[in-house]
């Protein structure tokens, strides 16, 4: 990948280390990989916190969500900076402030330089936004300007496309699919890592990320008892912090349901804390079975799957459209929304089935080598190329 080389810069416009945000991690994770100078790798921070975080050389100019203004000096000074030839957007609504994201079309409108985007959510216009979501329906509004001022779109998956096809009119040729991306890991037996954690030799069940209500992490919960009872080593870890942008009164539902059961602490624990990169490998590797119950059917992206079958689990799932997507063939099993004996079927089918599980286990991790952050860093770096090239 050498030859890939170059002497032009690209500017990521996206949240970013130390910010606990999914898309900081995902930004992170493309940077970590793509094969250019560290130097030529610039960033636009977006901060919910004005000054609080710490950021490396590489961060250029840090915009705060609410103040519209601070995108507009990014973007002149992008265009002041003769070495950037492509800005990349990491976009979902909620990261850019104004209404539903609006400030970024502020930046846009002023950049001068080619703009690929990368949508992490595209909704349909043909339906309006889930109650979990924080868009109404003048997002499409939003997504179509972004649209025309971006010189491609990046999609993590087909169905993504399809929407933006069919429904804003993109022309496909301007479409271009890179999947999430996932750790480049080998498979490891869970054993060691439960005794590297220090969380007993029982099995395991995990879900990581950002909690907030759209998880529907209740309906494992409240599936507990009956695996408990079935399997009584058997121990839930909810890994992650409350959502920082939401109220909190969700995850301690979480903690109070668990007191209510009488299994907080006995088979069900939190782990109350933004996870590094090694510390969500760490706990993947030694759970026996991952979750994703997930209560937003329009959902395309979950860097927790990702994770998961890049590490090769065991994963149960909503249905969710990402998760169809890539579950799809016996890589992983689907569970009803909301519903708690649903999910309790599911876990007992994979520890009771050890072979059927080790097959989806092979056939989910299999499917993730495709789709490894340094094979999607590469793509990214091509279309970052070929963008530039066609600038000239």
């Amino acid at each position: 990948m050498g030859k890939n080389k170059g002497s032009f810069s690209v500017c990521f416009v996206s949240s970013y280390h130390p910010r606990e945000c999914g898309i900081a991690t995902f930004t992170q994770s493309i940077i970590d990989y793509i094969d250019m100078p560290k130097e030529k790798i610039k960033i636009v921070s977006i901060s919910d916190k004005p000054g609080f975080y710490k950021y490396g050389s590489e961060v250029i100019h840090e915009a705060f969500t609410e103040d519209k203004s601070s995108f507009v000096s990014a973007a002149e000074k992008i265009n002041k900076d003769p070495d950037i030839k492509v800005v990349s957007i990491q976009h979902v609504f909620s990261l850019f402030g104004g209404k539903y994201g609006e400030n970024i079309l502020s930046f846009m409108r002023r950049i001068k330089k080619p703009i690929v985007t990368t949508f992490h959510m595209v909704y349909s216009k043909n339906s309006s936004p889930n109650k979990f979501e924080v868009v109404d329906s003048s997002y499409s509004e939003i997504t179509d300007k972004i649209i025309k001022m971006s010189d491609k779109i990046v999609v993590i998956i087909q169905p993504m496309a399809d929407i933006l096809i069919d429904q804003y009119g993109v022309d496909k040729e301007k479409i271009i699919i890179i999947p999430h991306g996932n750790p480049a890991v080998k498979r490891q037996l869970p054993g060691k890592y439960k005794k590297l954690l220090g969380i007993g030799k029982g099995k395991m069940i995990s879900s990581f990320g950002l909690i907030r209500p759209k998880k529907g992490l209740e309906h494992v919960i409240y599936a507990m008892p009956e695996v408990v009872k079935k399997y009584p080593d058997a121990r839930l870890f909810i890994l992650g912090e409350s959502h920082p942008n939401r109220s909190a009164d969700y995850y301690n539902f979480l903690v109070e349901e668990s007191k209510k059961i009488n299994l907080l602490n006995k088979n069900i624990f939190f782990v109350n804390r933004f996870l590094s990169f090694r510390e969500i490998i760490n706990y993947i590797f030694a759970t026996d079975v991952f979750i994703t119950p997930y209560l937003v059917p329009e959902q395309t992206s979950s860097g927790a799957i990702a994770y998961a079958m890049g590490c090769g689990k065991a994963i149960i799932s909503t249905p969710f459209v990402y998760a169809k997507e890539v579950l799809a063939d016996k890589r992983g099993l689907f569970v009803n929304y909301a519903d708690s004996e649903s999910i309790f079927k599911a876990i007992d089918f994979f520890f009771s089935n050890p072979k059927k599980r080790k097959r989806m286990e092979s056939l989910a991790f299999e499917y993730a080598q495709k789709n490894s952050f340094k094979i999607v860093a590469y793509k990214y770096l091509k279309l970052f190329r070929e963008v530039s090239n066609n600038n000239k």
